[in-house]
């Protein structure tokens, strides 16, 4: 498929989910970088401008200016509802927990926030939240369960983070967008790359050999592909099957 047949396919589905399950309206939220802008974009052009709000959830002292000039700068481009809610206030009360913060649980406790900031305002106006993750990102693993995961529908899910780029020049997202370096910029100084020690454009290639062509570990490496990456990928595709799944149900054979 082309990439316009790509985009014309996703907005066509998304108007097809929505009619199918009754709503009109959704709520996205951005963050500045390139999967929240496409998909801002792709819900605009399926449902209408006038159904779509996009929240922007900074954290104050960290997030950066630039992020926060592009979300409302392209919220205007597209003459969508752009609403700040600041989530400091909201992580002040982590201090009255009587238990050691880490920094794996303070990040995974923002993205979990700013779920319950986006369903708070899709439950008060009968909204559907629309996810911004791809699929590079849920195959290995890098978001926050029941944070970031936690969404009604994902627009660009079934997209390999390289392939996200190529749709969002067919968007024709900014390029002030496109050419960030990914971050989720829930600490100083992150950046999705460091976070996974491995570049998007070697995982993607990695992921799509195990789940698309079912190339196995020595083939992937005999391939061309360095023995590090190739552990790297296989190692967060495995610790990560839990985010993919639904909690187990424990069954009991024998009827009460």
């Amino acid at each position: 498929m082309s990439v316009q047949e790509i985009k014309e396919d996703i907005i066509f589905s998304l108007k097809e989910f929505f009619k199918s399950v009754g709503k009109a309206k959704a709520v996205i939220g951005l963050s500045g970088g390139l999967d929240s802008a496409v998909c801002l974009s792709l819900i605009t052009k399926a449902i209408g401008k006038e159904n779509v709000t996009a929240l922007f959830m900074p954290e104050i002292d960290l997030t950066s200016k630039e992020n926060e000039e592009d979300s409302c700068s392209y919220t205007q481009e597209l003459d969508v509802d752009f609403i700040r809610v600041p989530i400091n206030s909201y992580l002040d009360n982590l201090e009255e927990i009587p238990w050691k913060q880490t920094d794996i649980s303070i990040i995974n406790t923002k993205a979990r926030i700013r779920m319950i900031v986006l369903y708070n305002y899709a439950n008060a106006n009968d909204s559907l939240v629309i996810g911004t993750g791809n699929k590079s990102e849920i195959y290995l693993g890098y978001s926050t369960k029941f944070g970031d995961s936690a969404v009604d529908i994902l627009p660009i899910g079934d997209l390999y983070k390289t392939q996200v780029f190529k749709l969002a020049k067919e968007l024709n997202i900014p390029e002030s967008i496109i050419n960030k370096t990914p971050s989720a910029e829930l600490m100083k100084g992150q950046t999705d790359e460091k976070d996974l020690n491995i570049k998007y454009e070697i995982a993607d290639k990695i992921i799509s050999n195990i789940i698309s062509k079912n190339m196995s570990r020595k083939e992937i490496i005999e391939s061309g592909f360095k023995e590090e990456d190739v552990d790297n990928v296989l190692s967060r595709i495995k610790n990560s099957e839990h985010k993919r799944r639904t909690a187990p149900i424990i069954k009991i054979d024998k009827k009460w």
